[in-house]
């Protein structure tokens, strides 16, 4: 997950205040995305899931700051 500005063939989806921006091809292999918040007292961050997981990727977001 990045912050990122959309781009021509990227999909952008409003949940007012937050937009998710997915590109249109990359959608296409991972199906269904849910996004999802944990606030524990062990652990806080997003936690993101697709219906066909793809390899690589990077480490989840749990310091508020997503890299």
């Amino acid at each position: 997950m990045v912050l990122d500005e959309p781009k021509a063939q990227d999909k952008v989806y409003d949940f007012t205040p937050l937009k998710m921006v997915i590109d249109d091809s990359l959608q296409g292999e991972l199906g269904v995305v849910s996004v999802d918040y944990n606030d524990s007292v062990w652990r806080s961050g997003f936690k993101i899931t697709s219906a066909k997981p793809v390899g690589g990727g990077a480490s989840g977001c749990s310091s508020g700051k997503c890299c």
